[in-house]
């Protein structure tokens, strides 16, 4: 099993009750295969996921609604990583401390680039590994406090 029905069935036979239910996710990624798989993950698990292909889409999205947390795929096509999260810090402080960065490209330069207290999940992961960091983030406060 491949894909979104492999992702639904790992994580509907997870035994944890993770806290994303009801919670607005962000998902920025420009591989529509991840980006599928990403947002399959947090709606089965009752999360509210909202897609962007790009750095540009996400901004407009920021700046249309609050969101609980964002899933940033580090190498975006119109904007480095370290730039949307500098954007992020600036704009919406609020998100930027409940953002987890996904990479395919977890070397020790790109590890010195990512900011001190970024949440990283590398490529490939599991969806009970996605789950656990969303659930985690979102512990730290959401958009009604």
């Amino acid at each position: 099993m491949d894909g979104p029905a492999a992702a639904r069935a790992e994580v509907n036979d997870a035994d944890r009750i993770h806290g994303i239910a009801g919670r607005t996710i962000l998902v920025v990624e420009d591989d529509p295969d991840i980006l599928d798989m990403v947002c399959t993950v947090v709606e089965s698990r009752g999360g509210i996921a909202a897609k962007a292909g790009t750095a540009a889409a996400a901004r407009i999205a920021l700046g249309e609604r609050s969101f609980d947390a964002l899933v940033l795929d580090w190498n975006l096509p119109d904007m480095s990583g370290n730039e949307f999260l500098a954007w992020l810090r600036r704009y919406h402080a609020d998100v930027r401390a409940r953002t987890l960065v996904i990479t395919g490209r977890l070397t020790p330069v790109i590890s010195t680039d990512i900011e001190a207290g970024t949440t990283v999940l590398p490529k490939p992961f599991r969806p009970s590994e996605l789950i656990d960091a969303l659930a985690e983030l979102t512990t730290l406060g959401s958009r009604d406090e």
